[in-house]
């Protein structure tokens, strides 16, 4: 009578846990879905590392830091390769007439998530257009490559779980013209730059990738949604980690320091990476002037901040992005790198630059980046300017530098507002104070 009793619990349990079960099997198959916030258009509720069929927008997973997951395709768009839509920031509607002047000055730095927001609009639910963060994240913690889709120009970004997207190079409209279509990529973000009245976004082409600002008004640009989960970027616009190809390079230096295999902002040791003025943690494309720079006042170097050294601040652009290991090198750093490491005038890739090896036989590569005054490159691919940590003058700081088109490179000194590069350090911390204070002196 107990043995049947015990059956009969037995039987109702399985009857009550047998479709649970078989949901959970079905679950499990659907290999690389995530569960998701409700998502608005297309009614999905889950992620994808690759869209599972044609039913679009899917939610992808590149398994980004902050855990923002981003649109498979653009708004107005029906599958990855279209272009979609064409908006001026803060209008949700298209134009006939894209003009060059005029329209209203926002009020506010970032619409995402607003009756301004045109993904958040259209697509509803928890879709918002991408901040600039959001932006920078992308382009700093996937790997990406020009190709094609269905014949469609692009770029293809690629998470460190597998999962990618695919922007079209769609360019942008001005007037009643489309200009550079198949050529360029041009994607709003939901960030703007009061200030200055700048609209910020993703630019590309087939050559490289940047967060770009473009005055006010501005032309019509590609949206590509986001879904995102803890609704902010964190720990902020560097997000706290190296990109997943940085290598901390041991040269056998006396200090025990490492050098990074690339510079902030590249994808590889040839990439030029970001320029940045002395100081600011965010890219500047074009505004590299002392009218620009936000450690004065009204363009007057006198009112610069006096910071010495920024090593590991909130000053230090190395830190801010890549996390807090790593620093801008200090003026001792950089002259213990040239005086101990044989340097050599060569190409990577066809990039010019200068190797340096150390004396246990491993070496880097920095490109021949060049510097920014305003809106002028200047000695690209001929000579290095890049940053130390160390302020010198009122309104300068020095630099790792070289002579034009020559294997010279030394410690030297430049005006802190202009855009040079930067090339992070992993310091040992327990000695590095006893080797700045000795190398600083040459």
């Amino acid at each position: 009578m107990m043995k049947q009793r015990h059956l009969h619990i037995i039987a109702v349990l399985l009857v009550l846990l047998l479709p649970a079960f078989t949901s959970a099997q079905n679950t499990i198959k659907r290999r690389g879905a995530i569960d998701s916030e409700k998502s608005g258009i297309g009614g999905e509720n889950i992620s994808y590392t690759t869209c599972p069929d044609d039913n679009h927008p899917h939610l992808i997973d590149l398994c980004l830091p902050s855990g923002t997951k981003w649109a498979c395709c653009n708004v107005k768009s029906d599958k990855p390769e279209s272009y979609g839509g064409y908006y001026r920031w803060g209008e949700t509607e298209e134009r006939s007439y894209y003009n060059i002047t005029g329209g209203n000055l926002p009020s506010d730095t970032d619409i995402s998530g607003t009756e301004y927001d045109v993904a958040h609009v259209k697509w509803g639910g928890s879709w918002c257009m991408p901040t600039v963060d959001q932006c920078m994240e992308l382009m700093f913690y996937t790997s990406n490559t020009w190709t094609t889709l269905n014949g469609v120009n692009g770029r293809l970004f690629t998470g460190p779980n597998g999962g990618s997207i695919f922007l079209p190079a769609g360019g942008s409209k001005s007037e009643r013209y489309l200009d550079n279509c198949g050529k360029s990529g041009s994607y709003n973000s939901s960030s703007i730059t009061l200030q200055y009245s700048n609209v910020r976004g993703l630019s590309f082409n087939s050559n490289d990738i940047a967060i770009w600002n473009s005055g006010w008004p501005p032309t019509g640009k590609n949206v590509r949604p986001v879904v995102s989960y803890n609704g902010v970027v964190t720990p902020g616009p560097g997000f706290g980690l190296p990109p997943v190809d940085v290598e901390a390079v041991d040269l056998g230096l006396p200090s025990r320091t490492k050098w990074a295999s690339m510079n902030v902002g590249a994808f590889k040791p040839e990439d030029y990476g970001h320029h940045f003025a002395w100081g600011e943690t965010d890219f500047k494309p074009y505004d590299c002037t002392l009218e620009h720079y936000s450690l004065c006042t009204n363009g007057d170097e006198s009112t610069c901040k006096q910071l010495g050294n920024i090593a590991g601040t909130e000053y230090d652009v190395a830190t801010v992005r890549w996390g807090k290991d790593w620093q801008m090198p200090t003026e001792g750093q950089i002259n213990e790198l040239c005086k101990y490491c044989t340097t050599e005038l060569t190409q990577c890739n066809g990039v010019n630059g200068i190797k340096f090896t150390g004396v246990n036989g491993n070496s880097i590569f920095l490109p021949s980046a060049g510097d920014r005054h305003g809106t002028v490159s200047g000695n690209k691919g001929r000579g290095l300017d890049y940053w130390s940590a160390t302020q010198k003058g009122v309104c300068t700081a020095t630099i790792l530098t070289s002579s034009m088109d020559a294997n010279n490179p030394y410690l030297g000194q430049t005006l802190a507002y202009i855009g040079c590069f930067i090339r992070p350090v992993l310091p040992d911390k327990t000695i590095i104070d006893f080797y700045d204070y000795n190398l600083t002196k040459g």
